[in-house]
């Protein structure tokens, strides 16, 4: 379904009576000074006419470097807000009976998905599956069973939003839906669980191929002795957990690292 489609149904989504008063107020959409803000401003009459206010910053169309310091790369991998600019995190958001024909069952994440959304899940009746990192490996897992959600930023619901690339703007207006049919505000929504604190770095190296994982990227086989080792540094902080994969674009490894507490993580990674 394409973006435009979702604005001129958006408002029909909700059932009659389930509105809500606490779904008010106006979204702050974060453009990334890439080309969504500035698409965005393009149908925001029409959003408003459904019901739905929203404000984009750092559209591009004034300046501004893609993704600098802004977006939603900047939020996860630095936990900071850009200075100018409210963002959200359409990480995941859950109910074991999303309706009454299709009662949802099982969770599809990366094992880069902060733990307390997999704690979440878990407590919800799923069943939760992991893939290596990538929507493409996630959209293949999710398509093996009748209703998933990809907790990775990217809800796997065929025909609603392109899970091939992400979608982000249709998945902005699914979430929106998801929101209003419930009755809830964005408050009410990130009060359903919090984040574990983390961190996720990036090391150069000369040879990425040189690293080797497992189990979803969970374990590296090579070189021998690093798992050992983040097993053991992992094993001294409270719900810690720490990953390393090679980049599939970059010569870079990827570090992510989680604790029940900030500082903890910056150390773990």
């Amino acid at each position: 379904m394409s973006f435009l489609c979702w604005v001129w149904v958006l408002d029909g989504l909700i059932p009659s009576g389930r509105k809500s008063n606490e779904v008010v107020g106006k979204l702050i959409v974060d453009g990334a000074n890439g080309v969504g803000g500035e698409k965005l401003q393009v149908y925001k009459e029409d959003l408003e006419l459904n019901g739905l206010v929203i404000e984009v910053q750092n559209t591009g169309l004034e300046g501004g470097v893609l993704n600098e310091g802004v977006g939603a790369d900047f939020v996860p991998h630095m936990a900071l807000v850009h200075k100018m600019t409210e963002c959200f995190d359409e990480s995941t958001i859950s109910d074991t009976k999303l309706s009454d024909d299709y009662p949802c069952r099982i969770g599809v994440q990366t094992a880069y998905a902060n733990g307390a959304s997999t704690d979440f899940l878990k407590q919800q009746g799923l069943k939760v599956v992991f893939t290596p990192t990538g929507v493409k490996y996630l959209h293949e897992k999710s398509s093996k069973f009748r209703t998933t959600e990809c907790c990775f930023g990217t809800i796997a619901i065929s025909k609603l939003i392109n899970q091939a690339v992400g979608d982000a703007l249709s998945g902005m207006l699914l979430v929106e839906a998801i929101l209003r049919y419930m009755g809830w505000s964005i408050h009410r929504w990130n009060e359903l669980y919090h984040d574990l604190p983390s961190r996720q770095l990036k090391v150069k190296v000369v040879d990425k191929t040189s690293v080797v994982t497992a189990n979803a990227e969970t374990e590296v086989v090579k070189p021998l002795g690093i798992q050992e080792a983040s097993n053991a540094e992992t094993a001294n902080h409270p719900k810690g957990q720490c990953f390393i994969r090679p980049s599939e674009t970059e010569n870079v490894i990827h570090v992510y690292a989680e604790t029940s507490l900030q500082d903890e993580a910056d150390r773990l990674a």
